[in-house]
């Protein structure tokens, strides 16, 4: 679990973080954000990144070009989420990968 030791946990903004659009690649379609409320436990900032596909199909989440995703992928549901949080100036997904950039894909089920 992350520790917000400082408010270096309430800097972060948004747009740290690229929301790729489609860019004309089969299967590529829009990523997007949703800002959340504090942690309650800690106030640190959060996020939630999202990808959601067309009716029929299953999102797929990338972190920062091809480093994989969240484990949220693996529910293969039409709308993957994937909750952010501040630390160090930064955003981080589950405390350990610095998100820089959200890509998101779509295959039929």
């Amino acid at each position: 679990m992350m520790i917000c030791s400082s408010a270096a946990c309430m800097t972060c903004m948004a747009s740290q973080v690229s929301f790729d659009k489609a860019n004309g690649d089969p299967g590529r379609i829009d990523s997007s954000f949703r800002l959340e409320m504090p942690d309650p436990a800690t106030g640190c900032l959060r996020l939630t990144a999202i990808c959601t596909a067309q009716q029929g199909f299953f999102a797929f989440m990338e972190f920062n070009v091809n480093q994989g995703g969240p484990v949220e992928n693996q529910n293969m549901g039409q709308v993957v989420e994937a909750l952010l949080e501040c630390m160090n100036g930064a955003w981080f997904y589950m405390g350990i990968r610095q998100v820089n950039s959200v890509q998101c894909t779509e295959a039929p089920f």
